[in-house]
């Protein structure tokens, strides 16, 4: 058994529907961020708008899904996000290319 609270197997579990939902044949970090967004509560969404800066996990959802948009927009026209020369995303409008680890130091 692996060691997931049920919060987190309920959110693994719904990026699978995710993903399905995508018609992706796996499950990507934003499928993961889409079905943080969708529990409305609990610590992955706490994070998630401690990260952004967001009061409310309306506002939260509302800046993740416009970057997931712009990201999936952006990588469907064969585009990438540009980065400063630290490496870091030059803005933050593609979190696929955010390092949480590193966000979280």
């Amino acid at each position: 058994e692996t060691p997931f609270t049920t919060e987190s197997k309920h959110v693994l579990e719904d990026a699978i529907e995710v993903a399905r939902e995508q018609g992706s044949p796996s499950v990507s970090t934003g499928h993961l961020l889409r079905a943080i967004l969708r529990e409305n509560s609990g610590k992955g969404l706490e994070l998630v708008k401690r990260v952004l800066g967001s009061g409310s996990a309306a506002e939260c959802n509302d800046k993740v899904i416009a970057a997931l948009t712009s990201a999936e927009g952006a990588e469907q026209s064969g585009g990438t996000a540009q980065k400063q020369e630290s490496g870091r995303p030059a803005a933050a409008s593609n979190l696929e290319d955010v390092k949480l680890e590193e966000t979280l130091k």
